[in-house]
C-alpha cells in the first residue's frame, strides 16, 4: 500500500464522504509548527552484539526530551529487528529497550539497557528468558554506500471553529530528506519521496507538497463536522488525527530503504495505520519493484509465507489459517522491502489478521528463492 494510496482513503472518510460545507470555517488557519533540521536526526550505527556485527538505523527527536525509535540486523542474517525505545529515568542519558517479538503478542521479547552520548551506544542485551547478557558497542558510521540523511517535521493543529482550540484536528509529518547527497542521487530520492506522498508531478518541493495536503485535510475535516449537532461538537472523537512519518531500515551498497507510515484517526473506536516500503537504489537511481526482483511464483512464496504465519501467529501445522487469521491463505503481495540477504512482505492491519495483531512481517531469505531471483537484480545485489 503506498502512501498516496492510504492518503486517499483518509482523505475520503473525511472528504469525500461527506458533501456537507461549513462556510464560516474554511478560513481558519492551522496553527503550524516547523521543526528545524537541527533537532531531529537520523543517525547509522554499526559495531556488534554478542561479538556479531550488526547495523543499528536510529531517528532521534531532541525537543521536551530526547525519543528514539529504530530498528537493528544482524549483518550476517540480514533481518530488520524493531526497536522500542524509551528513556531510562534513573540514568542520564540511558535508555531501555524491548525488540519486536517473533510470535505476535509474546509476552517476552529480548530487551537492551545502554547508554547514549551522541554518536556511541554501548550497553547489555539480555535474551528473552534473561539467560543470556552480551555487550552491545555501536558507533555511529557511514561507510562507502551510505547516506547522511536529515529529518524535515512539521505538526498543524487545524480548530473547527475560529477562536476554539476544540474541537481540533492534528497533523504531523516527520519526513527525511537528502543531506550531503550528490545532486543527482538528492534529485531522484526527494522525486521518490514526493511519489510516495502522492505529490508525484504536483509539487516541486517537500514543503508545497505537505502544504497543499494539509489544506486539503483541513476541508474535509470541517466538512465532515458540518452537520455535527453542537451539543457533540466537545465529544472527544472529533478531535481528529492524521500522521505520515518515515525510517531507514537498510542504508547500504547504494541501497536506501524506507518505511512509511500513515496512521489516522477520524472518530469511532481506534485509528488505524499502515506502512509501505521504497526500495530505493540510489547507485542507479531506480526504484525496484517485485517483478524487477524475481518471478513471482505465487505457489512456492505462498508455502513459504503460510508457514512462516503459523509461526508468528501459533496456529498449528495441522489447523487452518482461518483458526488465528482473517483469511485462509496467505499470498504474496506488493508490499515489501529488502536487504542484503532477504526479502520482507508485509502485511497491514486487517489485511491478513485482526488490528489487534497489528502489523505483520515475512522475512525469506534468498537462499529459499534463488531461481525465481532475475540475474539483473542477483547482480545487483551481489549475490553470486
Amino acid at each position: 500500500m503506498r502512501i498516496a494510496f492510504a492518503l486517499l482513503l483518509l482523505l475520503c472518510v473525511t472528504a469525500s464522504c461527506n458533501n456537507a460545507h461549513n462556510e464560516q470555517n474554511t478560513s481558519t488557519a492551522p496553527s503550524t509548527t516547523e521543526v528545524s533540521p537541527s533537532n531531529e536526526a537520523y543517525k547509522r550505527f554499526s559495531g556488534t552484539i554478542a561479538g556479531q556485527p550488526v547495523v543499528l538505523n536510529l531517528q532521534v527527536s531532541k525537543h521536551a526530551y530526547s525519543v528514539m525509535s529504530g530498528s537493528y540486523y544482524y549483518v550476517k542474517q540480514g533481518k530488520p529487528i524493531g526497536l522500542y525505545i524509551l528513556p531510562d529515568s534513573t540514568v542520564m542519558n540511558g535508555y531501555l529497550v524491548d525488540e519486536d517479538p517473533e510470535v505476535k503478542n509474546s509476552d517476552t521479547q529480548p530487551h537492551w539497557k545502554f547508554m547514549y552520548d551522541g554518536n556511541t551506544i554501548t550497553g547489555k542485551w539480555t535474551s528473552a528468558d534473561g539467560k543470556k547478557t552480551y555487550d552491545i558497542n555501536l558507533k555511529e558510521d557511514y561507510p562507502q554506500g551510505s547516506y547522511h540523511l536529515g529529518i524535515w517535521s512539521r505538526e498543524d493543529s487545524i480548530p473547527y471553529q475560529k477562536g476554539k482550540a476544540a474541537p481540533a484536528a492534528t497533523v504531523s509529518y516527520q519526513l527525511l530528506v537528502p543531506k550531503g547527497i550528490q545532486n543527482d542521487e538528492a534529485d531522484f530520492f526527494n522525486k521518490c519521496i514526493l511519489q510516495e506522498l502522492g505529490c508525484g508531478g504536483q509539487a516541486t518541493s517537500l514543503q508545497q507538497c505537505v502544504q497543499t495536503q494539509i489544506d486539503s485535510y483541513a476541508v474535509g475535516y470541517r466538512r465532515d463536522l458540518a452537520d455535527m449537532d453542537d451539543t457533540l461538537l466537545s465529544e472527544a472523537f472529533n478531535n481528529y488525527y492524521q500522521g505520515v512519518s518515515m525510517a531507514v531500515l537498510y542504508n547500504d551498497n547504494g541501497w536506501l530503504i524506507v518505511e512509511s507510515n500513515v496512521s489516522d484517526y477520524s472518530g469511532g473506536a481506534h485509528g488505524n495505520y499502515g506502512v509501505s516500503y521504497l526500495n530505493m537504489d540510489m547507485q542507479n537511481k531506480k526504484l525496484w519493484k517485485l517483478e524487477d526482483i524475481m518471478t513471482v511464483d505465487s505457489v512456492k512464496l505462498q508455502t513459504i509465507l503460510e508457514k512462516q504465519a503459523r509461526k508468528a501467529f501459533d496456529i498449528p501445522a495441522g489447523g487452518k489459517l482461518s483458526d488465528g487469521l482473517l483469511t485462509d491463505r496467505v499470498m504474496p503481495n506488493g508490499n515489501f522491502y529488502i536487504t542484503n540477504t532477504g526479502i520482507t512482505f508485509v502485511y497491514n492491519p486487517y489485511e491478513i489478521a485482526a488490528y489487534a495483531y497489528g502489523i505483520a512481517s515475512f522475512f525469506i531469505p534468498y537462499a529459499e528463492i534463488k531461481e525465481l531471483l532475475k540475474p539483473a537484480f542477483v547482480q545487483r545485489m551481489q549475490l553470486q
